[in-house]
């Protein structure tokens, strides 16, 4: 699925941009929630 594959896309993402990394993208702290919610949203559907 399109769906798994970009979530396993962002999770590397995160693994680079990781709460460890000092130099942290604005931007994450935006798309963290989000990628949350769309790996909520396909647990939900398998169901």
């Amino acid at each position: 699925m399109r769906i798994d594959s970009l979530l396993s896309s962002c999770e590397k993402a995160f693994e680079m941009f990781g709460a460890n990394n000092p130099i942290q993208p604005a931007g994450m702290n935006i798309i963290i929630p989000v990628a949350a919610l769309a790996r909520l949203l396909a647990k939900t559907k398998r169901r």
